[in-house]
């Protein structure tokens, strides 16, 4: 009989650890002495449309001592009596607000804090109960009357960002389920072209900038909406065809000497700052 040859295919993280680290795994940092109590205070305050176990560290840190994340939440309702929770079909569980509004949804807009933002649409979606009861007509003006601001910034030039990269954002927080479900049609497609449609920058439209700008990760997540909801721009058909060349972008961009001296200069102030508080 042959011996089973083991697979290179597939690699664990475990397999790679000694005794030592293996006994490590199941083991809650000695450096946390948080209680049940405070775990609920920290759950209730988590940011909007963070993945829940993935701030709390919760399966290196807690689930060793308290079991799921799921079931502790369930064991503690009572003390969380305010918190909402959207779970997506990749298991993530994101925080909703427990009290929201559209004006709260413009507000958020308006100053830019885009994440906060999806967070209270995705909760009105949930209120509602179903996309199809959504009053998308009212959304999709708030959407345009955002758009015009994030235009005007651009005209201004008071911002060094490209407008679209909010928009880029806008897009990365949105689960994708919810978002080929009319959404990004109704509240991004439709009033970006009313607003940003007639723009050409070196010869890109509007949805090609937004995908230019979008890093791997980020275009992987385009690309789904691309085919759902059948934006050519983003169906990165090379990809499909094998044409793809891989290469990844740089998170830092140097402008000029002026620029790279400033970010230095801010570096240390942010450092000395942490030093002395």
């Amino acid at each position: 009989m042959n011996p089973i040859k083991p697979s290179f295919l597939f690699s664990f993280e475990e397999t790679l650890l000694d005794l030592n680290g293996l006994n490590r795994l199941d083991t809650c940092p000695t450096t946390l002495n948080t209680n049940e109590d405070q775990l609920c205070q920290l759950i209730l305050h988590c940011p909007l449309m963070i993945d829940l176990p993935t701030w709390l560290q919760w399966s290196s840190f807690f689930q060793p001592k308290y079991g799921p994340l799921k079931s502790f939440i369930d064991k503690h309702v009572s003390r969380l009596e305010d918190l909402r929770l959207l779970e997506t079909s990749n298991q993530e569980l994101f925080r909703l607000p427990s009290h929201t509004s559209l004006a709260t949804f413009e507000d958020e807009l308006q100053n830019l804090q885009i994440r906060s933002a999806i967070g209270h649409l995705c909760a009105l979606i949930v209120q509602e109960g179903l996309i199809t009861r959504f009053p998308f007509n009212a959304y999709r003006t708030s959407m345009v009357t955002w758009f015009h601001q994030l235009h005007s910034l651009k005209l201004s030039q008071n911002d060094l960002n490209d407008p679209l990269q909010y928009v880029l954002e806008f897009l990365m927080y949105l689960p994708g389920i919810i978002g080929q479900s009319r959404i990004v049609n109704e509240l991004v497609l439709r009033p970006l072209s009313d607003v940003f449609g007639n723009d050409q920058i070196d010869g890109l439209n509007p949805r090609m900038r937004i995908w230019n700008l979008a890093n791997m990760k980020e275009k992987i997540k385009l690309e789904l909406w691309g085919h759902m909801v059948d934006v050519n721009e983003w169906k990165n058909e090379s990809k499909w065809a094998g044409l793809e060349e891989i290469r990844e972008k740089s998170t830092f961009r140097i402008q000029n000497n002026n620029t790279t001296e400033t970010s230095k200069l801010h570096a240390s102030f942010l450092y000395s700052l942490f030093i002395f508080t």
